[in-house]
């Protein structure tokens, strides 16, 4: 396929069939469960098209800060950013370089990301920094950890 056409695909097919992918019962099953955990100044690595943004409990998050590499699934987000209660910011940028302070962020949430992320261990690195000292990671996955990470215990 040429690079035109697979830069197309990446911008106008791709994202959609995510957002409807990851919309499906089971994901948000798991969404419903432990995004209401999330609370004070929260940090989502991989926001997409903000399918957590329904979980969240309005009343223990100050702010969100959604990190994505994709301007499209940022934009898909837009409009339910728009009713939230909360302050919402959004930033274009990859998990393995976030464009935060040191320990900013009271909880950060990673749901179905660390799939499409290709540095894990540099992102959880990066976590790891922005996260207060008594910060709390909440992470939803899919698959089953392999590598270092696996050996790590940090499978989900």
């Amino acid at each position: 396929m040429c690079q035109s056409c697979l830069s197309w695909y990446a911008r106008c097919i791709a994202p959609y069939l995510v957002h409807a992918g990851c919309s499906a019962n089971v994901f948000a099953r798991m969404r419903r469960r432990l995004i209401p955990r999330a609370q004070g100044i929260v940090v989502e690595v991989g926001f997409g098209s903000g399918l957590n943004l329904p979980y969240y409990d309005a009343a223990r998050v100050e702010r969100l800060v959604g990190i994505d590499p994709d301007g499209t699934m940022l934009g898909l987000a837009e409009p339910k950013i728009r009713s939230l209660p909360f302050d919402v910011d959004c930033i274009r940028a990859s998990g393995e370089r976030l464009p935060l302070i040191d320990g900013l962020a009271d909880t950060v949430v990673v749901t179905y990301a660390f799939c499409t992320i290709p540095d894990p261990d540099a992102a959880l690195t990066e976590i790891r920094r922005i996260l207060k000292p008594m910060g709390r990671l909440i992470f939803i996955e899919h698959g089953q950890a392999e590598g270092r990470a696996a050996a790590d215990g940090r499978s989900g």
